[in-house]
């Protein structure tokens, strides 16, 4: 639907994204959905206002639908990106699934439940264990 690359577009026009949002959004009431953040960018920052306000303007609207979740990433410094400062890296990519994995699991049971986060292309492998809703103990290691 819409990256930050689409911010840079002369056309881009954010009404357009958040009324594509609620075409979406009302037509999978029946559906858990869950919506990601625009990341910034770190090859061209004056967009990033943009991005944020943006940002804010779908968090809003996530707030009139019962059926969806807004995650943030935000807090992602340039070392989660890669060299041209654009598309998020392997720790970025690893943070960002760790974020994932951390709201499922809030959401189940309050009961330990270990899992083990690999990607065969990242050297970031990640042991947690979560015996509450309240508290996180995470084991991350880059092998």
């Amino acid at each position: 639907m819409c990256g930050t690359n689409d911010v840079d577009n002369p056309y881009f026009n954010s009404d357009n994204l958040i009324d594509t949002y609620k075409k979406v959004l009302d037509n999978t009431k029946n559906t858990n959905v869950i919506i990601s953040y625009l990341p910034f960018r770190y090859d061209k920052p004056h967009f990033n206002h943009k991005i944020q306000e943006l940002n804010h303007k779908i968090r809003l609207l996530t707030l009139h639908y019962n059926h969806t979740n807004y995650l943030s990433f935000y807090g992602f410094d340039s070392s989660c990106y890669t060299i041209h400062g654009l598309h998020h890296n392997d720790k970025g990519k690893y943070l960002m699934c760790k974020q994932l994995v951390m709201h499922f699991l809030n959401r189940s049971s309050p009961q330990t439940i270990p899992v083990r986060i690999t990607d065969r292309f990242s050297s970031y492998k990640c042991s947690m264990e979560v015996p509450n809703f309240y508290s996180t103990n995470f084991l991350c290691k880059r092998h």
